[in-house]
């Protein structure tokens, strides 16, 4: 498949999927404050779904590690996806495109006999590519369009997209590159904080 039909693909499926997100978020997180709104994956190859974070859920979080004395600074948990409280809500939304993104490695990984390593990973680079690119498209997309003007989100959102205890420094580094096209200088610079701050944590 090529990689500008790969993209069209998965853009369509995901912004269908989040304006259903969207609208049903509505009523289960009304009275919170939606500041941060991030498509959040265990891997691709298993599927996607969307991680989103409340001003609320946030003070939350803070309270439980302060009352645990637990050392976790509040741009780690403002910015991680994985301390987020609201994970993978609704999952039944994205089912379709986690199906295909399931079959596709399925095919990539098992269904599939390449002439050599050179081709398997050509083929996995084109995969790889495409589903960050048609996830940043779709965000883009998302407010460009309006879906994200109600009452239930920040006026200034967070977005981008994570994958599940992906903290090492490169992955971090395509957050930041996607949180350039995305975001405003205020939440960039946070995530540049983040990206420091787990870089001190790895070296």
């Amino acid at each position: 498949m090529k990689l500008y039909t790969l993209q069209q693909t998965i853009e369509a499926e995901l912004y269908q999927a989040c304006v259903k997100y969207i609208a049903l978020i509505q009523h289960d997180l009304a009275g919170e404050k939606i500041y941060g709104f991030n498509v959040y994956s265990y891997g691709f190859e298993q599927g996607v779904y969307v991680a989103v974070a409340t001003l609320e859920s946030l003070e939350r979080k803070q309270k439980a590690v302060a009352d645990q004395a637990l050392q976790a600074p509040k741009k780690y948990l403002e910015i991680c996806a994985d301390e987020w409280e609201y994970i993978g809500l609704h999952p039944e939304v994205f089912l379709s495109l986690s199906e295909y993104l399931i079959a596709l490695y399925d095919v990539l990984y098992e269904g599939c006999e390449f002439d050599d390593e050179t081709d398997f990973q050509a083929a996995e680079a084109h995969i790889t590519k495409a589903i960050p690119e048609a996830i940043i498209q779709t965000l883009i997309k998302l407010k460009q369009d309006g879906v994200f003007n109600t009452a239930l989100f920040e006026k200034e959102l967070f977005l981008g997209y994570q994958v599940a205890d992906s903290a090492d420094n490169d992955q971090v580094a395509a957050y930041v590159r996607a949180s350039a096209r995305l975001n405003s200088p205020y939440w960039h610079d946070k995530l540049l904080g983040y990206q420091q701050y787990c870089l001190a944590q790895n070296s």
